[in-house]
């Protein structure tokens, strides 16, 4: 009976080491995804760089306070990469504008220059999905979100990911401030 308790400890470490390595070799660079203007966008063209990810949505209540985090991260760091997914439909109660127009609109009425070459709006996405990049940003994120839960709570998580594409700081809604999210910039930025 101890043997098998052995062979079984063992089999979920083995099973624990290859999650790990596997979401390592997915890595934010091996990531693509479509713009809202219907562009696929491949994530290695971020290497080297700092990026900002946000799930988005423009009828929500955290819509104001977000994009003037974002706006004013756009205007204080010039070479940050702002990739913005606005929710899908159904992912936190409609809170989405239903055209991709009308993201768009709503975006730029907030300040954010879109023809910046350094922000994406991408299409609409499922956030809380078993694949793709905030599943990725989830589970390579080091601490827990709200309750320790890793899946995204809300609208207007922003995840900060480093030159590297290895390391990630997140801001839930509540902590999405301009000081607390700036300082996560900073600290990738100051990093070789």
């Amino acid at each position: 009976m101890s043997i098998l308790v052995v062979f079984f400890c063992l089999y979920l470490l083995s099973m624990s080491s290859q999650t790990k390595s596997s979401t390592e070799e997915v890595g934010f660079y091996n990531f693509k995804e479509k713009a809202i203007d219907g562009n696929e966008v491949n994530f290695s063209r971020y290497k080297g760089k700092v990026c900002l990810v946000v799930n988005t949505a423009c009828k929500c209540g955290l819509a104001k306070n977000g994009f003037a985090t974002i706006k004013k991260l756009q205007e204080n760091f010039k070479d940050l990469q702002i990739l913005l997914f606005p929710s899908a439909i159904s992912t936190f109660i409609d809170q989405e504008k239903d055209s991709s127009e009308e993201i768009i609109e709503e975006i730029a009425k907030s300040g954010i220059v879109l023809k910046d070459e350094n922000i994406v709006v991408f299409k609409k996405s499922v956030i809380n999905s078993s694949v793709g990049i905030f599943n990725w940003l989830t589970s390579t994120y080091e601490k827990s979100g709200w309750f320790n839960i890793k899946s995204i709570k809300w609208n207007f998580t922003m995840f900060v990911v480093d030159k590297t594409g290895r390391r990630v700081d997140r801001h839930d809604p509540t902590s999405a401030t301009y000081p607390n999210v700036e300082k996560s910039v900073n600290k990738f930025y100051s990093e070789l």
